[in-house]
């Protein structure tokens, strides 16, 4: 992927675990962005955010975003329900 830098202003006495969790949910919003505008897949959002391809389903279930337009076949939908059971 390409990288962009985008600035955000946060006061100057935020701690450093406070700057860590500003950052990490704005790279969580881009990538959620990204996702829903079919720009990347599931599988590359995952990859983005670091996190097992089931995980990111399921944080997806979370924040009740829809997969209805990705490259999950049916068959790889059923392993990854199996997978969970």
């Amino acid at each position: 992927m390409k990288t962009i830098n985008i600035q955000i202003q946060v006061p100057e006495d935020i701690s450093e675990s406070d700057e860590r969790k500003v950052y990490l949910k704005a790279k969580e919003t881009v990538i959620l962005e990204l996702f829903k505008s079919g720009i990347i897949s599931t599988r590359k959002a995952a990859e983005e955010l670091g996190i097992a391809l089931y995980d990111f389903l399921d944080f997806l279930n979370e924040k009740s975003i829809p997969v209805v337009r990705d490259a999950i076949n049916g068959e790889a939908l059923q392993r990854f329900r199996t997978r969970k059971e």
